[in-house]
């Protein structure tokens, strides 16, 4: 018997993430009622908070990436070097007849009956500035540094390299919400208060979307917030929870914003129009099919119609004369070529392509605003400034740098008019 369950052991562990291993084989010999039996009384809910402890600990190694039994050995060896303070703390037992508020790293080797997982539309932290580092563990060096200013600045040439970025910090914080959904012995409540936006990295709406695992039950439902004078007194009382039954799905899309005509939050539109234009002027120029760009623009809160119209939009402006030299895919080009100005502020161009012996600075604009002209000779101009400054020039030597503005609406393409000049070029059908 010993021997086959050795044999379970060995073939599970090469199987399964160090945390799930741990669990299933703790469990195989009842380890959480022997051991604690195993020490004297007064010692036993801390061997059993120790199990559950090591148990978090298999989650926290390395943010659970590569969550192998050999990695969390070495780990556990590395920590006999260390002092007290910098080494894994010992398990907590837990509090009798208690309400214990806590982060959710604080909660793990704990558990409690009912867990109250507060704020689950909280977006955690900000996207703001940090360093960027693509390092893979079989490569001796990262294969690149990058320092950040904000994930939509991060142009289309690292687009790859950020996007397994993303995947590593969604899998770490579904990590996270697994610990926090663990911690419960029988149910689970997910509270959290919804604003004028709507999030879908939120982990209420990540639990809302999908259905409960056999034996439990949902019921989502929502409540408006009363006003409550600040000096009103505060009463509390323990309820008792009766077996909840699955109601009715709720439309995660369904916020409360203002809303403009077309049923978006305003302004939210033209912007998004924006993006999918970008997006599809970065595809189509590399070769990509019609299925291909559509299915990109989903990431995008327009509809399909819309996307249809961004595509065909983009691809109008590819095909006007006066770019196509600047569209080749032949030529030396970049997209969303992002520039770090003197005041530290990210700039990002659209698209700047080497056409002859000449740079060009290409910015695309769904409609042209006459009214922000200005504001486009500002911004055109400072461009030809960062790029002329730069040493090595990005697209090698060239005789001249040119700001080109193109208006996608109207297929007007102006040429310097940072400097005054102007010259449009036809839209195909004119």
């Amino acid at each position: 018997a010993l021997v086959a369950l050795l044999a379970d052991w060995i073939d599970a562990a090469a199987r399964l993430p160090v945390h799930d291993f741990l669990d299933a084989a703790l469990a195989r010999v009842d380890a959480f009622a022997a051991y604690p039996m195993a020490v004297e009384p007064a010692q036993r809910d801390v061997a059993h908070a120790n199990l559950c402890a090591m148990l978090g600990l298999a989650l926290d190694v390395d943010a659970g990436r590569y969550p192998s039994l050999a990695r969390f050995l070495r780990r556990l060896r590395g920590f006999e070097t260390l002092e007290d303070r910098d080494g894994p703390s010992e398990g907590r037992a837990d509090a009798v007849d208690a309400i214990r508020l806590m982060t959710i790293h604080g909660s793990k080797g704990l558990e409690a009956d009912l867990v109250v997982l507060a704020d689950a539309y909280g977006r955690g932290q900000s996207d703001g500035q940090r360093l960027h580092v693509d390092w893979s563990p079989e490569l001796p060096r990262p294969s690149q540094v990058s320092f950040m200013l904000g994930s939509a600045l991060q142009g289309c040439v690292r687009r790859d390299s950020f996007g397994r970025e993303d995947e590593l910090r969604e899998r770490e914080d579904r990590n996270l919400l697994y610990v926090a959904l663990t911690r419960a012995r029988f149910g689970v409540i997910v509270s959290g208060s919804r604003g004028k936006q709507s999030h879908k990295s939120t982990w209420y709406e990540f639990l809302d979307g999908i259905d409960p695992p056999p034996g439990w039950a949902a019921r989502p439902g929502t409540a408006e917030a009363p006003e409550t004078p600040v000096d009103a007194p505060f009463s509390m009382r323990l309820l008792e929870l009766s077996r909840l039954e699955v109601g009715a799905r709720r439309d995660p899309g369904d916020v409360g914003a203002e809303r403009d005509h077309e049923g978006r939050p305003a302004g939210l539109l033209a912007t998004e129009l924006g993006h999918a234009l970008h997006r599809a002027l970065e595809l189509l120029p590399a070769g990509a099919d019609e299925a291909t760009v559509l299915a990109a623009l989903h990431g995008f809160e327009i509809d399909d119609a819309q996307r249809r119209a961004a595509l065909a939009r983009a691809r109008a402006v590819a095909a006007l004369a006066t770019l196509v030299p600047a569209f080749d895919p032949a030529s030396r080009s970049a997209c969303e070529f992002e520039i770090i100005d003197a005041a530290g502020e990210a700039r990002r161009i659209d698209r700047l392509a080497r056409v002859g012996d000449e740079a060009w600075i290409i910015d695309y604009k769904w409609s042209v605003d006459a009214a922000r002209r200005p504001d486009y000779v500002a911004q055109l101009a400072g461009y030809r400034a960062l790029v002329g400054a730069l040493e090595p020039a990005p697209l090698g030597p060239v005789r001249r740098i040119r700001t080109v503005l193109v208006d996608a609406t109207s297929g007007r393409v102006e040429f310097d008019i940072d400097l005054g000049g102007v010259d449009r070029g036809p839209m195909p059908g004119d």
